[in-house]
């Protein structure tokens, strides 16, 4: 299947499973922690994508929330 995809479609193809791994990323944040409010699971989301270290550069001022 892949094989007969264009660039194009492949690229739209990861971009759409990238979403999907995103969306389940977020799931599982708001199943472990129920009273996060959606700003809150967004940034436990960039935490756990960027590591500790890049999240405290982009956000120096926000606490660290359990992803």
């Amino acid at each position: 299947m892949w094989r007969r995809m264009t660039g194009e479609q492949r690229l739209i193809a990861a971009l759409e499973m990238c979403d999907d791994v995103r969306e389940i990323s977020r799931a599982g944040i708001r199943a472990r922690h129920p009273e996060y409010d959606a700003p809150e699971v967004e940034h436990a989301l960039h935490r756990l994508l960027l590591g500790d270290e890049m999240s405290d550069r982009v956000w120096p001022d926000h606490r660290h929330l359990v992803p």
